[in-house]
């Protein structure tokens, strides 16, 4: 029987072929200078990046319910959003910060709605 992680790899390739050749066909051959720092930035982000996100999503998707975790995974762009207001200082807009606030409102009121499903 196959895993989840174990059919990810296929999932993955069989995505990036047509994404791949649309992104060619829409937009043309990129203009890439291959060097090694790039070759070493995409290494990392294919592998260890991407392997550490999955691993961490698998691993917390066994131990919690899977509406509650996809729920707090999406905050997950709200992290990325604030870090880079922080520390890059890219500017948030204000329909940038409602969805923000949107999107941890919703992640608040389903983990208010799992303490008192487990509290009785």
């Amino acid at each position: 029987m196959a895993t989840p992680l174990g059919l990810l790899p296929w999932q993955m390739l069989v995505a990036a072929l047509p994404i791949t050749f649309l992104a060619f066909v829409v937009e043309g051959w990129p203009a890439i200078e291959w060097t090694g720092q790039l070759v070493a930035i995409v290494v990392y982000q294919g592998v260890a990046a991407s392997g550490i996100a999955i691993w961490g999503q698998m691993t917390i998707l066994r131990a919690h319910p899977a509406i509650s975790t996809s729920l707090a995974l999406m905050a997950v762009p709200v992290v990325g959003l604030t870090s880079s207001a922080l520390l890059v200082d890219e500017t948030l807009t204000v329909g940038v910060v409602i969805g923000l606030v949107l999107v941890l409102g919703g992640v608040a009121v389903n983990r208010i709605a799992d303490a008192r499903t487990a509290g009785g």
